[in-house]
């Protein structure tokens, strides 16, 4: 409703600006008798010509000149939407990626045992592959509220982010312990690293749950 009447101001003003002149002319010339010498009524056209529609005209300029702006504006929000959708879109599906790699590292150590009968050096060397994705998954969720939070109307932490890095943390430090009794030759026990992957997966879908939540609004 309130839009219907943006440009009213406007219209009023015009009216009255146009209405002054014809006022005035009537209260200068009122006392004379109706003309009927067309040469007056060219002179009375002319007259108007020169104000009335010069308010007009300048009126006109004014109000293309606030739609002009008006449509800037508003094609100038549409655009900085589009590409806050854009940036979060890219955002979740980083983390879809990386939250991709520790599912994968989460399933490597559901059926470790069964790799027992592999080679001491090559488990070490794929423990040591899934170490390194861990730092960088840790390195990537660390940073993300401070690269990705002003995109998105929630609070990270509210949905469970806090979580998330505190169990990527235990995760990696439970990896690295098991590599270690490994390398060392000690008894291997990967319940531990098992139980907190768990944990972890499950911080993971409900801080991933409430993004694409956002992303659907």
């Amino acid at each position: 409703m309130a839009k219907s009447f943006k440009y009213l101001p406007y219209l009023l003003a015009a009216v009255f600006l146009g209405l002054l002149p014809i006022f005035s002319f009537i209260w200068n010339f009122h006392s004379l008798d109706y003309s009927a010498n067309p040469a007056h009524w060219s002179d009375f056209a002319t007259y108007l010509n020169g104000t009335v529609g010069l308010i007009v005209s300048i009126t006109s300029l004014l109000v293309l000149a606030r739609i002009s702006i008006e449509i800037h504006k508003n094609s100038a929000q549409e655009n900085e939407s589009a590409l806050i959708r854009e940036r979060r879109r890219e955002a979740f599906d980083k983390l879809l990626d990386q939250v991709t790699i520790i599912n994968k590292i989460g399933y490597y150590f559901i059926h470790y045992n069964r790799k027992n009968n592999l080679k001491r050096d090559f488990i070490l060397q794929s423990l040591s592959d899934k170490i390194l994705q861990l730092i960088d998954f840790h390195a990537f969720i660390f940073v993300f509220n401070t690269r990705y939070e002003h995109l998105f109307s929630i609070d990270f932490d509210s949905i469970g982010l806090s979580d998330v890095i505190s169990t990527s943390s235990s995760y990696k430090k439970a990896v690295d312990e098991l590599y270690l009794n490994l390398a060392q030759n000690n008894e291997l026990s990967i319940d531990e690293v098992k139980n907190i992957g768990e944990v972890y997966s499950q911080h993971l879908r409900t801080f991933l749950e409430s993004l694409e939540k956002e992303l659907r609004n």
